[in-house]
């Protein structure tokens, strides 16, 4: 069991997709089921679907997009502070 107050690779992934305008519907466009129950978009290996992509574009629907969620976000920089002294 996961920490409720620690994000996982899975969240910190939903959150860079929600961010992103389009990501999960290009996700879920690449990674479809085959009639076989595998994923399309995942490769050769036989990956079952939903993948982990599929569940990362669920989440980040769930999500509001909000840049300052992802800490790649660039922030404002601070003015230097002066030195003061010798």
């Amino acid at each position: 069991m996961t920490d409720p107050g620690r994000t996982t690779c899975i969240d910190e992934a939903a959150i860079l997709v929600a961010t992103q305008p389009g990501a999960a519907a290009r996700l879920r466009a690449r990674h479809r089921s085959r009639g076989d129950g595998c994923c399309t978009g995942c490769g050769p290996t036989l990956v079952p679907w939903p993948c982990v992509h599929i569940t990362i574009a669920d989440r980040a629907d769930h999500l509001k997009p909000r840049p300052t969620d992802h800490p790649a976000t660039p922030r404002k920089r601070q003015p230097p502070t002066p030195r003061v002294g010798p």
